[in-house]
């Protein structure tokens, strides 16, 4: 691919993807394409099964067939990848004031932790910071990805050196 990456594109497509939406680089173009896991499934159906896609959904299901028969795509890291919980804690950790480095903690083991963790970093007053440091790790993340795959990056202005 001839054509760097800004970044930042993949760093958005990748706080966009979710349990219904997966990312992909067109390693041609260097283009990011979010699609839904549902685009995915139609396009995996039968060629005769065309009219069971609704109008709307035609362009995704086309891309999505794409994205599945060529190794011009490339899909971005996945949750399992990226694994936010240990993104949270490293965070955690990083706090100076005991009581809410304390209370960040404590909020991110047991069931619903997520959730949790967003009502104590908005609680706390610290939900900017969170913010910042998800997108550094996120920028770390894909860095390395890049790197990994022989992806040229364009770097954003707030790109960590290394």
């Amino acid at each position: 691919m001839n054509t760097p990456v800004p970044i930042d594109q993949l760093i958005d497509a990748l706080e966009a993807q979710s349990d219904s939406h997966s990312s992909y680089l067109d390693r041609q173009t260097g283009e990011v394409y979010t699609i839904s896991e549902d685009a995915i499934s139609l396009s995996e159906g039968e060629t005769d099964s065309v009219h069971l896609i609704a109008a709307w959904q035609e362009d995704e299901v086309e891309l999505a067939r794409r994205i599945q028969s060529s190794d011009r795509y490339l899909a971005l890291p996945d949750q399992w990848e990226v694994n936010e919980w240990d993104i949270m804690a490293d965070f955690s950790k990083l706090i100076k004031k005991d009581d809410i480095r304390i209370g960040l903690l404590k909020a991110i083991h047991g069931s619903h932790a997520f959730r949790r963790f967003k009502d104590q970093i908005v609680h706390f007053g610290v939900r900017e910071d969170w913010f910042a440091f998800r997108r550094r790790a996120f920028e770390e993340i894909l860095m390395t990805w890049c790197e990994e795959n022989g992806i040229e990056i364009k770097a954003s202005q707030a790109t960590i050196r290394r």
